[in-house]
């Protein structure tokens, strides 16, 4: 149906009475398209405006607009590409500076349960996750009450469930986003949001994205000062189990925000200690990349923690067999960068724990022990091959 009102000039002017009942009758008998033009012009115009600027632009009818744009969303969400206009269009009503009234009228009619199921319907499309997504954060950041309704209305394990399933990254980034401010609201969000993201990391067909988003969360958690007592730390090691970079970089941030709790450090270290075993021996090549790349990662952090937190660390590692570790990934002379971390991480060691030394020179003889603590770290090291022997097969004390 033709529409009456110039597209461009149609809110550019405030309404008066008359105009606005004019606005309201095209929208009951538009079509698809003619609505679509009138929310454009409307975010066009009132974005960024309060809701008292909106409210006299509109003759005092934003209230009657909210409605029609709410009904036409959970109309047919799933049968046209509008949704994500709509929901901008909410977006604007109901985040504008003292839009609470706004924000309370399109909770009254179910707009959280409308959101929530948009999110997680698999017809919709990406695009119209991602704002509803935005729109659930956004009413989150409007104040602690209107958190515990969308927390209330199951809001926690809907949007997890939409990031679990998730194809898009930009999708799993607003999924985070949101349960990180829906997390916010309390203890009890807090830990169920934590344990979470800590169950999707573990499944082996999560994907790479998936498991980095979870990270991202997780760290976040803890960087805003929350370290719960009952987090199963054992399931971050999961992250490390690829030679993917990104994926092992968050697990290695997530893993030092940790370990600034004493109690969180002796149980990382330790079973970095039992990795470090496990996956110590030679190897053969180039082969066995994952197992590669993760004991560069689990040297390379425990040199962070040798340097930044020694007397813990320390106290952590002692009785165990990190010095016969390093000494196999030493003997690595065809994976120089396993080579490189396991020489730094030896040099912090012994810095922080010099009665590590005699163990050293009794199983290396006093030649190698003063190359590998002297060793410049930029450089390869060079070995010939008694020495290469004898660091595959050296028995050393326990630390």
């Amino acid at each position: 149906m033709a529409s009456f009102y110039k597209p461009k000039a149609r809110f550019q002017d405030a309404l008066n009475k008359a105009a606005l009942q004019s606005l309201l009758n095209e929208w009951d008998k538009a079509s698809t398209s003619v609505r679509s033009t009138i929310l454009k012009d409307f975010c066009n115009v009132y974005v960024g405006r309060t809701a008292l600027e909106i409210d006299d632009g509109l003759a005092r009818g934003g209230s009657l607009l909210l409605t029609r744009i709410g009904a036409w969303l959970r109309l047919t969400y799933l049968m046209n590409n509008a949704a994500p206009l709509q929901m901008a269009a909410i977006t604007v009503l109901v985040t504008a500076t003292g839009g609470h009234r706004f924000l309370v009228e399109f909770l009254e009619v179910g707009g959280v349960l409308t959101l929530l199921e948009v999110i997680n319907t698999h017809q919709t499309s990406a695009e119209s996750k991602v704002v509803a997504l935005q729109l659930l954060m956004r009413i989150a950041m409007s104040g602690r009450r209107y958190k515990d309704v969308v927390c209330a209305s199951e809001g926690i394990p809907y949007v997890a469930s939409c990031m679990s399933k998730a194809h898009h990254v930009s999708v799993l980034v607003a999924a985070r986003d949101c349960l990180f401010e829906l997390a916010l609201s309390g203890e009890a969000n807090r830990h169920q949001v934590s344990s979470l993201w800590l169950d999707m990391l573990a499944p082996p067909a999560a994907s790479v994205a998936l498991r980095r988003a979870c990270a991202q969360g997780l760290c976040r958690l803890l960087q805003d000062g929350v370290l719960p007592s009952a987090w199963q730390h054992d399931a971050i090691f999961v992250l490390f189990d690829t030679a993917d970079v990104g994926m092992q970089f968050e697990g290695t941030e997530l893993l030092k925000t940790l370990a600034k709790s004493d109690s969180f450090l002796s149980r990382i270290v330790g079973q970095m200690v039992v990795n470090l075993q496990t996956t110590g021996a030679p190897l053969p090549g180039a082969e066995n990349d994952i197992a590669v790349s993760k004991m560069a990662a689990f040297t390379r952090l425990l040199t962070h923690l040798l340097t930044e937190r020694a007397e813990p660390t320390l106290k952590a590692l002692q009785g165990s067999s990190i010095l016969v570790s390093l000494a196999r990934m030493l003997s690595q002379i065809l994976r120089p960068d396993m080579q490189a971390q396991a020489l730094a991480t030896l040099q912090a060691l012994l810095v922080v724990a010099p009665t590590a030394e005699p163990y050293l020179v009794l199983a290396l003889g006093v030649a190698l022990t003063s190359k590998l603590q002297t060793w410049p770290q930029s450089m390869s090291l060079a070995l010939d091959a008694l020495q290469t022997e004898l660091l595959a097969t050296a028995v050393i004390p326990l630390l």
